[in-house]
């Protein structure tokens, strides 16, 4: 299935968001009707009919149960379409030249994954998954590497962060030669520290 056909899938329809907005408006004027209407205009017949307070709650909670449930549902949608652009791949890298992956490396590789929140990048070894957004998961991993003498390494994420890990391993991990200009944020912490 190609990408256009997977986002077509996933994409809210106009009525759907219409639905949304039009459910905002209710919401706003049943409590503008609450405010102006039924209170200013009928102080005498409506504490007859209702308790003011309690309508008052029963509107607003109303509301603030439905725009959560709102909230939540387009998250969960925000993420569908979310992951139709994500394209998750493995590529086997070497490790840093000559002492591995040590704080500065591990550094660098968790700041490019921290650079991206909502994606996932991974570390494998022997089948076993590290998180390169932790620096100590990094760290622990390198002691992996040296303990088995491997060279290489896989990593597992987004075509975008291996993209970018991928331009660092090819820079030695910048363990000798400067960061390349497309990794400036790196760059920018390194000056900070």
């Amino acid at each position: 299935m190609n990408l256009e056909k997977q986002k077509k899938q996933k994409d809210p329809s106009q009525k759907d968001i219409k639905f949304i907005l039009e459910f905002l408006f209710v919401v706003s004027y049943l409590t503008s009707l609450y405010d102006v209407k039924l209170y200013l205009e009928s102080k005498k017949r409506i504490p007859v009919l209702v308790n003011k307070e309690t309508l008052l709650d029963k509107i607003m909670n109303f509301g603030f149960y439905y725009s959560q449930y709102f909230v939540a549902e387009g998250k969960k949608l925000a993420d569908d379409i979310l992951d139709c652009f994500s394209k998750i791949v493995r590529v086997e890298l070497p490790i840093p030249q000559p002492l591995g992956f040590h704080a500065r490396p591990s550094t660098y590789v968790s700041l490019i994954a921290r650079q991206y929140d909502d994606l996932d990048l991974f570390i494998i070894i022997d089948g076993k998954k590290f998180n390169t957004k932790s620096v100590m998961s990094l760290l622990q991993a390198g002691g992996t590497l040296a303990d088995k003498g491997y060279q290489s390494v896989l990593f597992e994420g987004d075509k975008r962060v291996i993209e970018e890990v991928r331009i660092l391993a090819k820079h030695n991990y910048c363990e000798e030669s400067e960061i390349p200009a497309r990794l400036s944020y790196l760059r920018d912490f390194n000056n900070s520290s």
